[in-house]
C-alpha cells in the first residue's frame, strides 16, 4: 500500500509531460536551412589528394565555366545526429551522405566520373555552430589529375581521391 507522495494518475502524467518536453526540445534544436555558395578557386590535385599547382592552368581552361554558385539544402539534428543534405550543382541535385567528421558537419557524393562534366565528387560543410558554409567540387582532368572548384580559399589538405 502506497503512503506517501503525489498519486499514481498525476505521477504518470508529470512524467509523460517530461517526455513530450525534452522531445520538443531535441527537435526544436534541429537546424534547417538552404545555402548559396559561390565556388571561386580551382585547383589541381593529384590521385593523392596533394595539390598538383602545375595543372591549376589545365584545371581552370576546361572546368572554369563551372565556377558557379552551389546551392545546398541541409537538415541537421545535433543531439541525435540524424542529417541530411543535398546541393544542386551544373543543373542537377546531388543527394550528400553524411561524413561523420568530429569538427564540422559534412557531407559528400562521389561516383565514378563518367559523364559529362566528369564529376566524381560534391562536397558540403558547415561549421558546428552552422556559420562558414563551404562547397567544393571534384572534377576528373585525366588519369592522373582531378581538379578541385572549391568556395574556400586555399586547397584543403585532402584524403585520397582516386577516380
Amino acid at each position: 500500500m502506497r503512503k506517501s507522495g503525489p498519486p499514481l494518475g498525476k505521477t504518470i502524467i508529470l512524467l509523460a509531460s517530461a517526455t513530450l518536453l525534452a522531445s520538443s526540445a531535441t527537435m526544436a534544436n534541429a537546424q534547417s536551412g538552404t545555402v548559396k555558395v559561390k565556388l571561386d578557386r580551382i585547383f589541381g590535385l593529384k590521385q593523392t589528394g596533394s595539390p598538383d599547382p602545375s595543372k591549376d592552368k589545365a584545371c581552370k581552361e576546361r572546368f572554369g565555366k563551372l565556377l558557379q554558385t552551389v546551392t545546398t539544402s541541409y537538415n541537421i539534428n545535433p543531439h541525435t545526429l540524424m542529417m541530411s543534405a543535398q546541393s544542386d550543382f551544373d543543373g542537377k541535385t546531388y543527394n550528400l551522405s553524411a561524413q561523420g567528421l568530429s569538427n564540422k558537419y559534412a557531407f559528400g557524393y562521389y561516383q565514378q566520373p563518367t559523364g559529362q562534366p566528369p564529376i566524381y565528387a560534391v562536397l558540403f560543410s558547415i561549421s558546428k555552430t552552422f556559420t562558414h558554409p563551404q562547397s567544393q567540387v571534384v572534377l576528373q582532368l585525366d588519369s592522373q589529375t582531378n581538379c578541385l572548384l572549391t568556395s574556400g580559399t586555399s586547397a584543403p589538405a585532402m584524403t585520397k581521391l582516386s577516380n
